[in-house]
């Protein structure tokens, strides 16, 4: 474990490179911002007539996956290298900023993606013609270019640009193009639209990481319009002709975001769930929450979040529900017997309250060393980020 972002209960010292480990490198929850492009534009082509030529259709499906997965995998180790992957960085695990990979390693995962996407290319230039391979070179030099080279795309305010242009307009045209033989008005402007989706997927990620991105020098679009213009831009990015549509509602009560809310919400879950299913939110009062803090330190096995092993006896719980101001969250585990066992990766939310930020965290830390299982290890500085902003 990296030193900077974790500390090991049980100390292995082994590092992982299995598929696990690169399935996360390659951010998966991203990936239908490349998978969706070339389905609407071929959708769109036969709308208009065109017969699905479905060979077409499936290379350039995964070449886009491919793209993406490399762009995603040259991001990853270029941060890293320029020290923008920090302790204090909010957001999904970076496999070599965590230390699990190295930068060669990484460097060389995109490097082979990036190529299996020229070989399934020569076969779309093949089929497509001379436009094809212009998009495709395009492509894969944008894809580099974004954390590459001196000035990387990334580092600019010009990162949304180049997101709504090759994961809205490019993709969608071309798409189309494989499937049509011609371009037309409807896939720019579908193109567009999508676009602006993707676009405000990397707005609201840079929001997220503003204070770091300004830390580490980068001038994305968020760090120069600030962040509430940020944030009017994201709502803007969402227009539609009836007014803004949220896509996803992305709500998971086992998550540690979720957490230290729940431990602050004194109204009745229950009630409110049940109004929302009924469409009926006007028939419940406001919900009162706790005001003080809340710190939620997450628990995982030995391995995570690449290969982990589970099974292994969970002991000290009740020692750890009897710290004042604590619960426990369960999100890994089962019984075997009379036993509690690691049965996930993510083990346990361990969740503290305090009358300040640093009183929580010494909650749910006090709690965390009461628990122990073989492999068990937890990051050190979760609040960390909080407790800064507090002493300004």
């Amino acid at each position: 474990m990296n030193p900077r972002s974790g500390t090991r209960l049980s100390d292995t010292g082994r590092r992982s490179l299995g598929l696990g480990l690169w399935w996360l490198a390659i951010r998966p929850r991203t990936l239908s911002l490349s998978a969706i492009p070339v389905l609407v534009g071929s959708a769109l082509a036969w709308s208009e007539g065109a017969a699905i030529a479905w060979p077409p259709l499936v290379v350039a499906l995964l070449c886009a996956l491919l793209i993406q997965a490399g762009t995603n995998l040259f991001n990853d180790v270029g941060d890293a290298l320029r020290g923008n992957d920090g302790p204090t960085r909010l957001g999904p695990v970076r496999v070599t900023a965590a230390g699990l990979a190295t930068p060669g390693q990484v460097r060389r995962a995109a490097l082979a993606t990036f190529l299996a996407a020229l070989l399934g290319g020569l076969y779309l230039v093949w089929y497509g013609g001379w436009p094809i391979l212009l998009i495709g070179l395009a492509s894969l030099l944008a894809g580099w270019a974004y954390s590459g080279g001196p000035r990387p795309l990334s580092y600019t305010a010009w990162g949304e640009v180049f997101v709504m242009g090759f994961f809205g307009l490019v993709a969608v045209a071309g798409s189309h193009f494989l499937q049509s033989d011609g371009f037309s008005a409807p896939a720019l402007v579908t193109g567009l639209a999508l676009g602006c989706h993707a676009a405000a997927v990397l707005l609201v990620n840079n929001v997220r990481d503003l204070e770091a991105d300004r830390r580490a020098g980068r001038s994305t679009l968020a760090s120069v319009v600030g962040s509430h213009a940020a944030r009017r831009l994201y709502a803007g990015l969402m227009l539609t002709n009836q007014g803004p549509k949220v896509l996803e509602y992305n709500v998971r009560l086992g998550d540690p975001e979720c957490q230290p809310l729940l431990m602050r919400l004194k109204s009745d879950l229950v009630d409110i769930l049940d109004a929302v299913v009924d469409g009926d939110l006007k028939r419940i009062d406001e919900p009162v929450w706790d005001e003080r803090p809340a710190v939620c330190v997450v628990m995982a096995s030995e391995g995570y979040p690449g290969d982990y092993t589970t099974g292994h006896e969970i002991r000290g719980l009740a020692e750890a529900a009897a710290v004042p101001d604590v619960k426990v969250f369960h999100a890994g585990t089962k019984m075997q017997g009379d036993r509690v066992v690691t049965a996930g990766g993510r083990v346990l939310g361990v969740t503290a309250m305090g009358s300040s930020v640093s009183a929580a965290k010494l909650q749910a830390y006090t709690a965390v060393k009461a628990i122990r299982w073989q492999g068990a290890w937890c990051r050190k500085d979760i609040s960390d980020k909080a407790l800064a902003l507090d002493s300004k």
